[in-house]
């Protein structure tokens, strides 16, 4: 059995990975042209707390995290539901808040930063690319 901090640890790992390894955040445009995240888009991209929904629907879409893992606990992942509702809300808003910057790699790394130190959790920030020329 694991304790809270470890399912946060790991919630925050596993959404930190996901965000770096997709590069974008995830979002749709409605018919009116009007932008908003996604936990899945229709590009192929899913946002920070998608890969804790065991099984989604498109039903799900505009509900916050925090209302998916009270309402619907058993189609969230077991260690995002025992991390907390008030976590997987914040692990959303570092993809949503920054999602329609120019600069939204940067801001979301800047928000989990600041998760990890809200949280007390270990965050290594990514690796610089530097250029070998």
């Amino acid at each position: 059995m694991t304790t809270q901090q470890e399912d946060r640890q790991y919630v925050f790992d596993v959404a930190l990975a996901h965000i770096r390894e997709q590069g974008e955040p995830s979002v749709v445009t409605d018919s009116e042209g009007l932008v908003a995240c996604a936990y899945k888009s229709t590009d192929g991209k899913s946002c920070a707390f998608a890969p804790f929904i065991k099984e989604y629907g498109v039903e799900l879409e505009l509900t916050l995290a925090e209302h998916l893992v009270v309402g619907i606990p058993e189609r969230i992942d077991d260690r995002a539901v025992a991390s907390g509702s008030d976590f997987c809300q914040y692990i959303q808003r570092c993809h949503d808040y920054p999602s329609m910057s120019t600069t939204f790699l940067e801001d979301y790394e800047r928000n989990m930063s600041k998760l990890a130190s809200k949280y007390d959790l270990s965050y290594t920030p990514p690796e610089e690319k530097h250029n070998d020329n």
